[in-house]
């Protein structure tokens, strides 16, 4: 059996690994851990919405490297978990819905989706993962960071998590009308649901 533990950690501004390699050996030697799923947060890495890790992130990049080497030294499988749907902690570029407004999703109510489980009233737009360039971006994002990170590392990887719960919000705690954390009704699902059904 794997037992699996999530390391959530701000990576995209890092540059030393030591603070997550001491959470590594606690999750290891004290919980036993043989597996541990790496949460990467897009917005950390990419915050122009190019679909690349930009430059001043490669340092970040360097760290999860180190960590993939130490969890394969160690005999411990590791994941990747990309965190595009945004809600929550990270997630996608602001600067994406700037370049490409229409790939927000939309709720029950007809209204732009944003974040109203964790967000509050001022949450992140929630992108529809069905619109082309969403799947562009987050296809080319995830592509280019794991030729970042090497064919011999991706390799060893147990697997990559592409869209971390996708269109999924709980509950609204913004108010008390639930219909608007039902996603997602924009222009671009329908199209992807009417190909669906035909």
């Amino acid at each position: 059996f794997l037992k699996t533990g999530k390391l959530l950690r701000f990576f995209g501004g890092a540059t030393d690994p030591s603070p997550f390699l001491n959470d590594l050996g606690v999750m290891i030697d004290q919980l036993n851990y043989n597996h541990v799923s790496l949460n990467i947060y897009p917005d950390q890495f990419d915050t122009l919405g190019i679909g690349r890790v930009e430059p001043g992130r490669q340092p970040g990049v360097e760290v999860i490297k180190q960590l993939i080497d130490y969890c394969w030294q160690r005999g411990v499988f590791v994941s990747l978990s990309f965190e595009t749907g945004n809600t929550g902690g990270g997630g996608v570029p602001a600067n994406l819905f700037t370049l490409y407004p229409d790939i927000v999703a939309v709720n029950a109510l007809g209204q732009s989706a944003t974040d109203v489980e964790y967000g509050g009233p001022n949450g992140k737009f929630i992108p529809s993962i069905h619109h082309p360039r969403y799947l562009k971006w987050s296809h080319d994002f995830i592509r280019n960071f794991l030729l970042a990170i090497g064919d011999e590392r991706a390799s060893q990887l147990l697997y990559v998590e592409t869209t971390v719960e996708p269109q999924y919000l709980g509950i609204n705690n913004v108010d008390s009308d639930q219909r608007r954390a039902a996603l997602d009704y924009s222009a671009a699902a329908q199209t992807d649901f009417q190909a669906w059904r035909n």
